[in-house]
């Protein structure tokens, strides 16, 4: 009987070793990475790609992952969870993937010829001809959609696919005004020339961010409060008459809202301004804090005041009187 401990039988095998990593990776830490540029079709087309199998490109100096793109549609088809399209600027063509909420369902009748030529070519037609309809022809329940000619303000991710740089946009909105898109291409040009070309150090530029928009500690509302409080004479109140007063509840909406993802560091004020608020989007216009939030934050401040000593109970004894 062989032994247990005979380890003869038992098949050899050799042990792989782990291959090295030879590639590098690159760890992007610049602060302004994750922003959106806002850049002509012309100008993304120059950007370089940086890697083979990661979505990263630079600008001169800069990275560039999102950008910020008007255009108009030249060429749209509809898929089923997107459309895809060219879209122009007057300073180039790129190809947008535009995904949507809703699956596309294919019009009746036309499913089994929506490959032919022939059919594609009268859906273009169609649609070019209910862009020259005069505006008391067409029906009042119509809503907005995308087709040929439509200008649209577009924000995606880049993408390098089929040997050329494509968006993947992920927001969409028509433009109506043709005002609106002759200011973006001007802006876009203006950031191109002004800052995007500019070398800029990344950990000064995040300094700076951090202490233009990190947000407030409970300390400092707690102070900016008690500064109100001091300068209205409030010497006998309730939590609700702070839920009350204008200027608490501003500074108490102001210290927790969320910061607007559109940053773009050495823009001058009203460029920013136009760059961050292009039009008066449902979307974009802060909401006010809701009466339950607001509550909440002054109970949590009150508490603060009374930590602090700067604020008692009004049944509570002082000095043991």
């Amino acid at each position: 009987m062989t032994s247990v401990h005979d380890d003869s039988q038992w098949i050899s095998g050799t042990v792989l070793e782990p291959p090295s990593i030879q590639s590098k990776v690159p760890v992007v830490l610049d602060p302004l990475t994750t922003n959106h540029c806002r850049l002509l079709i012309g100008d993304i087309q120059k950007v370089q790609q940086t890697g083979d199998s990661l979505n990263l490109f630079r600008l001169g100096p800069r990275w560039i992952i999102h950008v910020d793109i008007y255009g108009t549609i030249r060429r749209l088809e509809p898929r089923e969870k997107c459309y895809t399209a060219e879209v122009e600027d007057g300073t180039g063509t790129i190809t947008v993937t535009i995904w949507r909420k809703t699956p596309f369902v294919s019009p009746e009748g036309l499913l089994d010829d929506s490959r032919s030529p022939t059919v594609s070519f009268v859906r273009r037609l169609i649609e070019l001809s209910n862009l020259v309809r005069p505006a008391a022809c067409r029906s009042e329940h119509e809503g907005p959609s995308l087709r040929l000619g439509s200008t649209v303000h577009l924000r995606g991710r880049l993408n390098f696919f089929r040997e050329r740089i494509t968006v993947s946009a992920y927001y969409c909105r028509l433009v109506t005004e043709p005002q609106e898109f002759l200011e973006a291409i001007s802006h876009a040009r203006r950031l191109m020339c002004q800052v995007y070309s500019v070398p800029y150090n990344a950990a000064e530029v995040g300094g700076h961010l951090k202490a233009t928009h990190s947000t407030p500690s409970c300390v400092e509302v707690t102070e900016k409060i008690r500064d109100v409080i001091e300068s209205d004479r409030f010497f006998t109140f309730t939590p609700l008459d702070l839920q009350l007063c204008p200027k608490i509840t501003e500074v108490l909406s102001d210290a927790f809202r969320p910061l607007d993802e559109e940053l773009d560091y050495g823009l001058e004020a009203p460029d920013f301004d136009a760059l961050i608020n292009p039009s008066l989007d449902i979307y974009t216009v802060p909401r006010p804090c809701s009466s339950t939030e607001l509550k909440r934050r002054v109970n949590t401040v009150v508490d603060q005041l009374k930590l602090t000593g700067y604020i008692y109970p009004l049944h509570d004894k002082i000095g043991g009187l």
